[in-house]
């Protein structure tokens, strides 16, 4: 998955959620408030986190294994 489309399927995930549970509790407005900035807070982390995890599988990938212990004696 790429970058561009984990950031949108979080945002739209999470303002979804916000969205209703801020209408459930108050009123519209409040609902979409709360959509907003859950979901740009999501997007944020998303987008920080897919970075941190594609560093590391890179790193994983660039690292050598060593040979396996073998008891030739």
């Amino acid at each position: 998955m790429s970058r561009t489309l984990s950031v949108l399927l979080s945002w739209l995930s999470s303002f979804v959620v916000a969205c209703l549970v801020g209408s459930a509790l108050k009123d519209r407005r409040t609902g979409i408030t709360a959509g907003l900035v859950s979901a740009t807070i999501a997007a944020a982390v998303s987008w920080l986190a897919y970075d941190i995890v594609d560093a590391a599988e890179e790193r994983r990938a660039t690292e050598t294994t060593p040979e396996p212990f073998s008891d030739d004696s």
